[in-house]
């Protein structure tokens, strides 16, 4: 694919990735408005823990190691050879999405004693009910897992950045024909999303001419080498997800309603991070990688310098921000239906100490990209593990004195932490990272980030006496955003980032 073919390709995914994230949101403003906080939706959030989990751990470990193993049969081998292993592996990975199906169909009861072991009652019913119509997911999502992976190979990207959008569709439509069948419905419009997730992408793979065929062959030794790869992967992503079902069991206890308040502070929370660190993350791997690759160190640090700083100078501000807007801004999208005062309530408690961490999610993936970068897949593992420890640990402490905010508290303080050990990991292996410069402009960040804060808080605050009523918080929140971003520049000029440009063009992807 030419240079230019390849960032018109690149353009139109972005713009996908972003309209799939406001798709995303959408469709979780119109959950929090017919179910807010209540044992129907604690029931449905902890009902896709499973297979979501499973998904996450299959989905990352295939996509890293499928790919590369796709790529070579392709190069070396011809395209035929390359379908002929992808249908091997996507066959094997049928199989034994089958085996997770049953297991997880037969013992939903035992699951969701052990993930929500504080629900009881009619609770724990409807928790059982819903996790046994969301297991069917699983064969869905091992499927679009697999599919994703070979159109990426044949450099297909459409089809794979519209997946969630796919999931979206069938959601929002059920939702706002008024979501008769109540969250028994929901959760099979869940189910048809995820199906329309691997369904979309089968007139895209017949373009390039793949053809299905059933051959399982467990002797190749491609599939042997692609096991041996994937174990690291594997374990570390399946220990992250641990904190997902820790988190959720801990909440289990908690008031009803706590469990979809954390689950919505979660979602503001991964809207941010999708559109922002994920593109800023997209644009610097392959440079990261290929300077690895070659052990050019010297310029690998320079792409992960510019990484970090440009995620900083996004989510530094947008976490102060979202902080001292945050009931305008949830009472402005989400308060409506079934999400009450007391949802509100709860929803800003979470969100407030998720926010503390923000600025880190995305500064630990530009280190573990890094790692991989050098073919190093068991550090960030060996972090994972400490990572959810930490949470654990954290967990325990915290949320009999905080609650909700106990959890949130605490996965803050693991992304952190893990953040920093990855970064004092890297440099030991690559000969530093530029932390004293990093750090430098992070202060900085963080300066201008508390007297944007502070000027907003004043604004809002003055705003507030005069602007009353539903338009008058939209425009106090539009004045306020628009006061916050000039002052916040103006303070990044007057401190003198020396990285700001470069950041811009980053973000912006200028050349």
């Amino acid at each position: 694919m030419g240079r230019v073919n390849l960032a018109k390709a690149a353009g139109v995914v972005i713009f996908i990735t972003i309209l799939s994230k406001v798709f995303g949101f959408f469709r979780t403003i119109l959950i929090a408005s017919s179910f807010g906080t209540t044992i129907e939706s604690d029931a449905y959030v902890v009902s896709l823990t499973i297979p979501l989990i499973i998904y996450s751990v299959i989905g990352a470990a295939v996509n890293t190691t499928f790919i590369p193993l796709l790529s070579r049969n392709l190069t070396q081998k011809g395209k035929d050879e390359m379908i002929r292993f992808a249908n091997n592996v996507m066959n094997i990975l049928f199989l034994f999405s089958v085996a997770f199906f049953l297991l997880g169909f037969v013992l939903s009861p035992q699951i969701v004693r052990i993930i929500a072991h504080g629900f009881y009652g009619e609770k724990y019913n409807l928790t059982i009910k819903l996790t046994r119509i969301s297991m069917f997911n699983i064969l869905a999502l091992s499927m679009t897992a697999a599919f994703m992976s070979i159109l990426q190979t044949l450099n297909e990207f459409k089809a794979p950045a519209m997946v969630g959008i796919a999931l979206d569709l069938p959601i929002i439509i059920y939702l706002i024909l008024g979501a008769k069948f109540g969250i028994v419905g929901l959760s099979i419009a869940t189910l048809l999303g995820y199906t329309l997730q691997f369904v979309i992408q089968i007139p895209y793979l017949i373009k390039h001419g793949y053809k299905y065929s059933f051959n399982i062959d467990f002797k190749d030794p491609q599939v042997k080498e692609m096991l041996y790869l994937i174990m690291p992967i594997l374990i570390g992503t399946t220990v992250n997800q641990i904190n997902s079902i820790v988190d959720k069991t801990m909440a289990s206890s908690l008031p009803t309603g706590n469990i979809s308040a954390y689950n919505f502070a979660i979602n503001v929370n991964s809207m941010l991070y999708g559109v922002f660190v994920a593109s800023i993350v997209m644009v610097i791997y392959p440079a990261i990688s290929r300077e690895g690759a070659n052990r050019a160190y010297d310029n690998m640090k320079i792409f992960i310098h510019k990484g970090i700083v440009s995620i900083l100078l996004i989510m530094v501000p947008a976490a102060v921000g979202l902080f001292v807007l945050k009931v305008d801004i949830l009472t402005l999208f989400f308060k409506r239906g079934m999400f009450n005062d007391n949802s509100l309530k709860l929803t800003v408690y979470a969100l407030s100490f998720l926010l503390l961490g923000l600025p880190f999610y995305g500064v630990r993936d530009v280190f573990n990209r890094a790692f991989y970068g050098i073919n190093d897949t068991k550090t960030p593992m060996l972090n994972g593990i400490v990572g959810v420890l930490l949470n654990i640990t954290l967990n325990l402490i915290l949320v009999r004195f905080l609650g909700i905010g106990g959890l949130a508290f605490a996965t803050s303080i693991s992304a952190i932490t893990t953040s920093i050990l990855l970064g004092i990991a890297l440099s030991k292996r690559i000969g530093g990272v530029g932390g004293k410069r990093i750090f430098k402009s992070f202060s900085k960040i963080t300066l201008a980030a508390i007297i944007m804060g502070l000027c907003v808080l004043a604004v809002d605050s003055l705003l507030k006496l005069y602007l009353k009523g539903f338009i008058g918080m939209v425009i106090n929140l539009i004045l306020s955003v628009i006061t916050g971003i000039l002052v916040y520049f103006i303070a990044l000029k007057i401190l003198k980032l020396e990285e700001l440009d470069d950041a811009l063009k980053l973000v912006l992807r200028k050349k």
